[in-house]
Formats: structure tokens, C-alpha cells, sequence
């Protein structure tokens, strides 16, 4: 998938989530970027701020998981959520919005296009194992705030 990617870029590898992958320094790309953005509706009944804890909690060991066997980053990650689950309701979407961050093994580090056209498929396995930690939880999941409409 050959790319020019100047800091950032737009995948399209779910049409339920909004994902960005990019640098804070193309130059020098030690660490990458994904950005998620997603509108998630509870569908049942429960306690939204305990179950969003237990999403978060699964969703660093899916991304241990995914760490743990490829070959082009370190294992060490940042996680950094801009929402607290204490603020949903029931049948009223909400936006959540993330980002995991993510150091290359290796020196000097790949280029940004040449990280980017390797990392796809673990991008890929990440973001599908992410959006389906939100659905086997009791959320619908898209992109847009009024998809249903």
C-alpha cells in the first residue's frame, strides 16, 4: 500500500470507527500514533461507568496481545482515553475518543511510509479487536453521531 504520508492519515480499516495513524515527527518517527473516534450507544441496561472500566482494562491486554507478536514495535504503550464511562446513558450515543501510542523497535527507526506499510495488518487486527471489545460489551458502535438516522 504505498502511501506519501506527510504526519497523519485516515484508514479505512472499519467503518465503525474513525482511525488516524501518524508522527509527531516524520523525520524521525520513534513513536506513531493511532487516534480512534467513535460514537457508542449502549444498548442494554447496566452499569456504564463499571463496564467501561472492563472495556478499558481488555482493551490494553488486546493491545498487549497484538504487541506481544510483532516484530516493529516495543511492547510498551500509551493509552490515553478522553472520556469517563460514568457519562453514558442508556440508548444515547456518546463520543469516545483514544489514542494509543506506539515506539518502534530498532535503530535508526523506518521511515513513516515504510512503518506504515508494515504495520497495516497489526493496525488492522488492533482496531477490529478494539471495536469488538465495545460490541460483546452491550454497544452499538459508529462512526457518525447520527448514523442510524
Amino acid at each position: 500500500m504505498a502511501v506519501n504520508l506527510k504526519r497523519e492519515i485516515k484508514l479505512n480499516v472499519t467503518d465503525k470507527m474513525r482511525v488516524r495513524f501518524g508522527t509527531v515527527d516524520r523525520f524521525n518517527p520513534s513513536v506513531v500514533y493511532l487516534s480512534y473516534r467513535a460514537w457508542v450507544t449502549p444498548t442494554v441496561e447496566s452499569n456504564y461507568g463499571e463496564d467501561f472500566e472492563i472495556i478499558k482494562k481488555n482493551i490494553h491486554h488486546i493491545i498487549r496481545k497484538t504487541l506481544s507478536d510483532n516484530y516493529l514495535f516495543s511492547r510498551k504503550y500509551i493509552l490515553d482515553f478522553l472520556m469517563n464511562g460514568d457519562t453514558l446513558n442508556e440508548k444515547r450515543n456518546k463520543c469516545v475518543e483514544f489514542s494509543v501510542y506506539l515506539r518502534q523497535k530498532g535503530e535508526p527507526p523506518l521511515s513513516i511510509n515504510d512503518l506504515f506499510d508494515r504495520s497495516y495488518a497489526i493496525v488492522s487486527s488492533l482496531t477490529s479487536g478494539i471495536e469488538s471489545e465495545f460490541v460483546n460489551n452491550g454497544f452499538d458502535v459508529n462512526s457518525k453521531k447520527d448514523a442510524d438516522k
